[in-house]
């Protein structure tokens, strides 16, 4: 599937995005993210933290959305082209940023 939106509460927080490709299948799910960066990261080690935490929430949102299947993630960089898998572990890593709260902004005078 392309363009999917998707929406979902992890542990009380609310994840919303746009998914580039998503996979469904029976027993597993998987996420790829496009990324058009002249300069993709090499391997996963270069990929920033933000990235990851963006993808920590897809993937912990869609294991809300299909519970019981395996969720995987990968990102897409097609500037090289280069496709990086995420391994689960390094999302789990992620997934504590999402205990964040955001807060609302008053409205500004220029709205």
């Amino acid at each position: 599937l392309a363009e999917v939106s998707l929406a979902a509460t992890v542990e009380g927080q609310v994840v919303t995005g746009k998914l580039d490709r998503l996979c469904v299948g029976d027993e597993a799910v998987l996420v790829v993210d496009y990324k058009t960066t002249r300069r993709p990261p090499q391997s996963l080690d270069q990929v920033p933290a933000a990235t990851l935490k963006q993808m920590s929430a897809y993937a912990h949102a869609l294991a809300t959305i299909y519970p019981g299947r395996r969720i995987s993630a990968a990102l897409l960089y097609t500037h090289a082209p280069q496709l990086i898998a995420l391994p689960e572990d390094l999302l789990a890593q992620h997934k504590p940023g999402l205990g964040d709260k955001q807060t609302s902004l008053p409205l500004s005078d220029f709205a």
